[in-house]
C-alpha cells in the first residue's frame, strides 16, 4: 500500500502510465492525453472553441482541491458568465478530467448548499501539498467504492460532504438510502480529533466517525468511539459497509 500510494501521488491511476512505472512515461503519457481530451475532444463533442481559457480553468481548480468552489467565482474570474462556466465543467466531468462532491445540507444549520468541491481523476494534477493531494485520493477512493456498490449491489450510497457558512467542515459523508452511514475526516499528520466531529457530528446521531491520518504513529479510538487510523491501510481495505 505504502509504494501503491506514492506511485499514485507521481503518476496516477491511469493504467498506462501506473504500470509503465515511469515518471518521466507519465509526463510524456500527460502530453498527449491532454492533446486529445482538451485539443480534440472537448471541441469535436462538446463544440467547445475557447480552449485558453478552459486550460486555465483547470489551473484554477487544480489548485483549489479540497476547498469549495463557487461558479460565480470561476465566472468572475474568467470573465464569462456563469451557464458557460457550468457548462465547462460539465463536459470536463464527461470527460472524465474531473468530477463534483456536491454539499449535504438537510438539517445542518447554515450549511452551504451551492458551492461544490472538484476532484480529479488523474491525481499529479493537483498543484498542492501533499495534503491536498491525499484528500484526492480518499475523494477517488471513496467514490469508486460508491459506484461499485451502486454498480454490484444495486444499493444507494452517495458521496457528499458538509460545510457551514462559519467554515466549519467534515470532508466526506457517506450516504446509505439519504441517511449518513459514515462521516470521514482527513489529516496528513494530525492525529487530534478533529473539531467538526463534535460540532457538525451531532446532526449525524451514533453514525460511525473516522479520522484518516497519513503520517500516524499509532491508531486509536476516542471512548465516544472515533476512529483515528493509518489512511493508506484504510484505504487499502476499504469497505463503506462495514
Amino acid at each position: 500500500p505504502q509504494e501503491n500510494y506514492k506511485a499514485l501521488l507521481t503518476r496516477g491511476g491511469f493504467p498506462e502510465p501506473f504500470f509503465e512505472g515511469s515518471e518521466k512515461f507519465y509526463r510524456l503519457w500527460k502530453r498527449t492525453h491532454n492533446d486529445l481530451i482538451i485539443r480534440q475532444d472537448l471541441v469535436s463533442l462538446e463544440n467547445i472553441r475557447d480552449i485558453d481559457s478552459i486550460e486555465l480553468l483547470l489551473e484554477m481548480l487544480a489548485t483549489r482541491v479540497g476547498s469549495t468552489v463557487s461558479v460565480n467565482a470561476l465566472a468572475e474570474d474568467l470573465g464569462r458568465d456563469e451557464k458557460t462556466i457550468k457548462r465547462w465543467l460539465t463536459s470536463l466531468e464527461n470527460l472524465f478530467v474531473i468530477f463534483k462532491v456536491t454539499p449535504h445540507s438537510k438539517n445542518i444549520a447554515r450549511g452551504i448548499k451551492k458551492s461544490s468541491k472538484y476532484y480529479f481523476y488523474d491525481l499529479p494534477r493537483v498543484k498542492g501539498d501533499e495534503g491536498q493531494k491525499l484528500e484526492n485520493l480518499v475523494a477517488l477512493a471513496l467514490k469508486k467504492e460508491v459506484e461499485f456498490l451502486q454498480d454490484t449491489e444495486g444499493l444507494d450510497f452517495d458521496l457528499k460532504f458538509v460545510k457551514t457558512r462559519d467554515q466549519k467542515e467534515i470532508d466526506f459523508v457517506i450516504l446509505l438510502n439519504q441517511k449518513a452511514s459514515k462521516l470521514i475526516e482527513v489529516k496528513l499528520s494530525d492525529s487530534s480529533v478533529s473539531p467538526s466531529f463534535y460540532s457538525l457530528g451531532k446532526h449525524f446521531g451514533d453514525c460511525p466517525k473516522v479520522q484518516l491520518v497519513r503520517n500516524l504513529t499509532k491508531p486509536r479510538s476516542t471512548p465516544d468511539g472515533i476512529q483515528i487510523v493509518d489512511a493508506i491501510q484504510y484505504l487499502s481495505r476499504l469497505d463503506l459497509q462495514d
